[in-house]
């Protein structure tokens, strides 16, 4: 879609609206994760009681449904899951040089996000603590620059510069939602 309005429009600016509350939606839900997480980490009772009662205060993981999958969708299922738990024992140590460099990458997308944020291994939630913050960061960021792009292409603001993150926003956002396909001259993105 997003190509498709720059070839027929010149602009993105159609897709830039929508992401721009797409992407607002998803940083107030994990802004709320983080909250519920934390105060639930804190809370004396959860740390209690929980080993007790098998709780723990990350959410539960979450079902899977792999009802016949055929064994490459299953091959893939599992080398997503042995990556992300890689990724989250690697932030799980929030002082290392690889978290500086999750925060330069292009980070996950919405879907690989959500797979890490519901995976509750003990050992691993610094990791997922610090990639929920991130990107919830990141998302403040993506939805400040979605609407300066959106700003821009107002008839009293056009003549206002673009900064270089809000002219790529949109990019960003179709691969935060999209993932980060290559299209056909290899490259990630439009």
């Amino acid at each position: 879609m997003g190509r498709m309005e720059v070839e027929a429009f010149g602009s993105a600016l159609g897709n830039s609206i929508i992401y721009e509350d797409l992407v607002g939606m998803v940083r107030r839900q994990l802004a709320h994760y983080v909250r519920r997480t934390d105060a639930n980490r804190r809370s004396i009772w959860r740390r209690w009681l929980g080993p007790f009662l098998g709780c723990s205060w990350m959410p539960k993981k979450a079902q899977l449904q792999s009802e016949a999958a055929c064994r490459v969708c299953q091959i893939g299922l599992q080398t997503e899951a042995s990556h992300v738990r890689w990724l989250l024992g690697g932030l799980s140590n929030v002082e290392s040089a690889f978290c500086e460099w999750y925060r330069e990458s292009s980070r996950l997308c919405l879907r690989h996000l959500d797979q890490a944020l519901m995976s509750p291994r003990p050992e691993t939630q610094p990791g997922v603590m610090f990639l929920a913050q991130d990107a919830e960061g990141y998302l403040e960021r993506l939805e400040a620059d979605l609407g300066g792009f959106g700003d821009k292409h107002s008839w009293d603001r056009r003549h206002e510069p673009m900064t270089e993150a809000e002219k790529v926003s949109w990019l960003r956002a179709l691969a935060f939602f999209g993932g980060n396909e290559r299209n056909h001259n290899g490259r990630c993105g439009m």
